[in-house]
């Protein structure tokens, strides 16, 4: 039961770096070779990230800068900084509180050895094993403390250790500065960029990925670990891992237009480190201490990249960029695919977080959650603004490159100068899987402080009872119900359902029909039979937010085709059980079942077409995709003698792999079978599509 209560820091501030062994800046980055690769997207839309009541943190410390990170178990959430570790519950109550060195009573890491210097750390809460892990490196005589909580409640026992950070290169001795910090089932990943201590070789060696086998740690035992030198690049960070990934996954700058990714395979067992790039669009790295914050100039870094989130395949970062003198926060997603057993990782959507005119946003930290939308944090300031802590975020059907507009936390009410961050940090709640916390840093008449604050995405669920109507009558009236429901952080305001339709040139907006409170009738007009209309529809929150169906309108919409004189001979919304079939070819899992949709990441819709409940999927499961196959779903034979017939149906195919998609008719109950469609993957999500049988 310890509180030291030994912030806000009263005495002289010194900066981490003054007080480190010798040690030089890294390389600069270079740039790379020419692609034609462009950014995807920015932001767009309202804003989708809402805030659950955030609480201070840990305020200015000795040290700067506070180098924050944050985990968040099932009950706790521990934040540490330059060189204090805080337990807090989940309402920010403070209910420990201790320095990481030696001059506390006892500091954290005193009874392993730990001297007065214990700096750069970093914590997570394993969700694996469902532990709160924390490493820091002592920067006068070096080494690497570790230590690992013997359950998910941190007031209990943790497992200490206390190894060398030095590593011989050649005739001379290397440190580890700047550590990364990563886990997976096997693992856990740390290392960092090495600086000369002695002998007469060059002042730097590149990085070195130190990594610690997991099962001896979880009882702490002595523990076995290996180390990579890798002399090419700097500043490499670790994933976290959600998923069964083939390798642990590194990332760092290769140039201005290249990321060199690395997989640490058999980490358990006989590890090797191997190594590939991937092309992005090119940029300027963020120019050091550039960052206007009214009457103050902070340190966005230099380009390197920050925290890297790894799901099912998707690999997440980000990084400061100089787009025409104004630092922005750009973001990657990767598809790692089979590397590196095989195939290669490629880029699958960056977006810059670009917040207007002269605004700088800076320290990227994002993630994706069990449903496959990605939240994010990042820095904000200007030359009239206070640094600010601001929240964004995206759903798996967003455009790519896109994420909605800045929400912002907390806003400092003072300038800040000098190094800031180093980074912000970003964590999922292992509770739901869908809750994001965050740590961000701003500045108080103490010096620097941080924000501690949970968000999650927010966005309504546009429920359509009875379908949406394929064919609406060319005279007008035809009638659409539409619920509108809410999530747990987006209330819709009574009376706001909007019917937009795109008419000779223009969209007309009218108001939907409210037969209840968030219920609606939309009224089709009148439309020249066989055309389609263009619609979409739309509703606000309490707060004067409006989200629309499909989201991203009037970019994309839904179309309705004006037909009279046809009937509908078989419809099936998979409420029931019609007769459709499943054939498997050496499918192990993942295969096709009718159901609701779990919504379990990009590749997995959240809700079915048209609102009724179920639709048929593949890897309806967390952390189920479909291995091997092919699997097909066969409709019941339809007899479609003397009818002029359209098959019209609704699907879904959102992937990053290399998965396949078709579709085909067969005239002959299924002897032989005629394409009617290829898919490539479509991040708009569900598609509708028609054919005309006898066209083949």
């Amino acid at each position: 039961e310890q509180i030291d209560g030994a912030y806000p820091w009263e005495g002289p501030i010194e900066v981490v770096r003054d007080h480190l062994l010798p040690h030089e800046s890294g390389p600069p980055i270079q740039p790379g070779p020419a692609n034609d690769l462009a950014v995807d997207g920015g932001l767009m839309g309202g804003p989708i990230a809402s805030g659950g009541g955030g609480f201070e943190g840990i305020d200015q410390t000795r040290w700067t800068p506070p180098d924050l990170t944050i985990a968040v178990g099932p009950d706790h959430i521990v934040e540490t900084v330059n060189s204090t570790m805080n337990f807090y519950d989940k309402a920010g109550n403070l209910e420990f509180s201790i320095v990481l060195d030696n001059t506390g009573d006892p500091g954290f890491f005193e009874e392993v050895g730990s001297g007065n210097f214990v700096v750069d750390p970093k914590v997570f809460y394993n969700h694996v094993h469902e532990r709160f892990m924390i490493v820091a490196i002592e920067g006068r005589d070096p080494y690497l403390t570790i230590a690992i909580s013997d359950d998910s409640n941190p007031h209990g026992i943790w497992y200490k250790y206390r190894v060398r950070a030095e590593i011989r290169v050649g005739d001379s001795t290397y440190w580890i500065d700047y550590p990364s910090f990563g886990y997976d089932a096997d693992a856990m990943y740390t290392g960092g960029n090495l600086f000369r201590l002695t002998g007469g070789g060059p002042g730097t060696a590149g990085i070195v990925f130190r990594v610690f086998k997991m099962a001896a740690m979880l009882n702490g035992d002595p523990v076995e670990f290996n180390d990579f030198n890798y002399g090419d690049s700097f500043s490499a960070q670790a994933g976290h891992h959600y998923g069964n990934n083939p390798a642990g996954f590194y990332i760092s700058v290769e140039n201005g237009t290249t990321m060199r990714v690395y997989g640490i395979t058999d980490p358990g067992g006989s590890p090797t480190l191997v190594t590939t790039t991937v092309s992005v669009p090119a940029f300027n790295p963020a120019v050091r201490f550039s960052a206007p914050n009214n009457g103050g100039s902070v340190d966005p870094l230099d380009g390197r990249l920050f925290q890297v989130h790894w799901r099912n395949g998707a690999m997440y970062t980000g990084h400061a960029i100089n787009v025409g003198g104004v630092n922005k926060a750009r973001w990657y997603e990767f598809d790692t695919g089979n590397w590196p057993d095989s195939g290669s990782v490629t880029l699958v959507q960056s977006g810059n977080v670009d917040a207007g005119d002269g605004i700088h946003t800076y320290f990227p930290a994002l993630a994706e959650n069990g449903a496959g939308a990605v939240g994010m944090v990042v820095a904000q300031s200007s030359a009239d603004q206070f640094v600010s802590v601001q929240i964004t975020g995206r759903k798996a059907t967003d455009e790519p490159g896109t994420m909605g507009e800045l929400t912002q936390l907390k806003i400092g009410d003072r300038s800040g100068n000098g190094r800031w961050g180093d980074y912000y940090d970003i964590a999922i709640d292992p509770v739901d899987d869908r809750t994001f916390w965050i740590v961000g840093q701003y500045q108080n008449a103490g010096g620097w402080a941080t924000w501690i604050e949970s968000f999650s995405l927010t966005s309504f669920a546009f429920v359509y009872p009875d379908g949406r109507p394929a064919r609406i009558d060319p005279a007008g009236g035809t009638r659409m119900r539409v619920e509108v429901v809410s999530d747990k952080d987006a209330q819709p305001e009574p009376g706001t359902g909007m019917f937009h339709y795109f008419e000779n040139g223009d969209w007309v907006e009218v108001a939907m029909e409210e037969v209840d409170d968030n219920i609606y009738d939309a009224v089709f007009p009148s439309v020249p039979c066989m055309d389609d209309l263009a619609y979409y529809i739309s509703s606000e929150t309490t707060e004067g937010q409006t989200f629309t169906d499909p989201p991203g309108a009037p970019d994309r919409t839904f179309t309705a085709r004006a037909l009279i004189g046809f009937e509908d001979f078989m419809a099936d919304n998979f409420e029931t059980d019609m007769g459709w079939s499943v054939v498997n070819e050496d499918v192990t899992d993942g295969e096709w079942e009718r159901g609701v949709p779990f919504g379990g990441g990009d590749a997995a819709p959240d809700s079915d077409f048209d609102g009724s409940g179920q639709c048929f999927v593949t890897g309806n499961r967390l952390f189920q995709d479909l291995d091997g196959g092919p699997t097909r779903l066969v409709t019941p034979r339809i007899d479609l003698e003397g009818r002029i017939t359209t098959i019209s149906y609704a699907r879904y195919f959102v992937s990053g792999s290399t998965d396949r998609f078709w579709v085909e008719v067969s005239n002959d109950d299924g002897n032989s079978w005629t394409m009617v469609e290829e898919l490539e993957p479509d991040p708009d999500g569900w598609v509708e599509a028609s054919f005309i049988p006898t066209d083949f």
